[in-house]
């Protein structure tokens, strides 16, 4: 059984999971948050050409902070689930920053 966190979203506290895949293009790990009930919440994670080594693209991501508020992370990162780097990635007009994931912790 996965492990459920907290996931405070527009007014709401959803409870989700994740999954982690691998993108097709370069194999950088993709991790997808979905409901308690198994339906998908969201991409967590965004592929960007060129931010991850391929060692670190196993165990590392950008945060899709386009579309998912870094403060909704509050108890994901506190669980040591997600850990901060201090780098980030621009694409766009969007700034991502860089987490390793554990993966033991999902």
């Amino acid at each position: 059984m996965p492990k459920i966190f907290n996931f405070p979203f527009l007014g709401k506290t959803y409870e989700i999971f994740f999954k982690t895949e691998h993108y097709a293009y370069n194999g950088n790990l993709a991790l997808q948050a979905y409901t308690k009930e198994g339906e998908l919440f969201a991409d967590v994670s965004v592929n960007i050409m060129g931010a991850l080594g391929a060692e670190e693209g196993k165990d590392h991501i950008c945060v899709d902070v386009n579309n998912l508020p870094m403060a909704s992370f509050g108890e994901i990162v506190k669980a040591g689930v997600l850990t901060p780097t201090g780098r980030q990635a621009q694409s766009g007009f969007c700034t991502y920053p860089i987490y390793k994931v554990d993966l033991t912790k999902i």
